[in-house]
């Protein structure tokens, strides 16, 4: 890391707003314009950039920087923008299941039952889940706490709980897989 990059985090650590103000002005634009080439929209990319130094300025005094500034700021905002990318892949496959339903037209009996049907079968494959990790999924999204907050209500890691969630959804995945094609 350069003097200067460790002069500026220095500074945005004690919480210097001119520090703030001088490092959103060197890297706002470079970095909209990397966010820009992956979402492919002017107005996301800032919005995106714009919460990269929101949480910059949030967390400044737990920041940890290897190597220089620019170089964290850059790979932030890339990791974001496929962040967003990976969001929005996720919602449109799943917005059939959590779409609202029109108000013009009641909902076709094949369609209730397939719903209760589906419903149904994620109940069963959620109850076969290992305890730790059938915890886990309930309390992040039944509950809708946060990564931080589930680690906390079970007394592990923010990691493991990433891990207990992610070995959950291979096996969701698994068993709602099969569920589809038994239909």
């Amino acid at each position: 890391m350069t003097s200067s990059d460790t002069n500026d985090l220095d500074r945005l650590r004690t919480g210097d707003i001119g520090s703030f103000e001088a490092l959103f002005f060197r890297y706002h634009a470079t970095l909209c314009e990397i966010v820009d080439a992956y979402v492919g929209s002017q107005a996301i990319a800032e919005e995106i950039v714009q919460d990269l130094f929101h949480t910059l300025w949030r967390d400044r005094a737990r920041l940890v920087v290897r190597g220089s500034l620019r170089s964290y700021l850059c790979v932030a905002a890339r990791n974001r923008a496929l962040q967003h990318l990976r969001h929005g892949a996720v919602t449109r496959r799943h917005a059939p299941l959590v779409a609202e339903p029109d108000v013009d037209r009641a909902p076709r009996a094949d369609e209730v039952v397939e719903r209760q049907e589906t419903l149904a079968a994620l109940r069963t494959a959620i109850d076969a889940l290992p305890p730790r990790a059938r915890l886990a999924v309930v309390l992040r999204w039944r509950d809708h706490l946060t990564n931080a907050d589930v680690a906390d209500a079970m007394g592990i890691t923010v990691k493991g709980v990433e891990k207990l969630l992610a070995s959950a959804m291979a096996r969701l995945r698994q068993r709602m897989g099969s569920h589809k094609r038994d239909r």
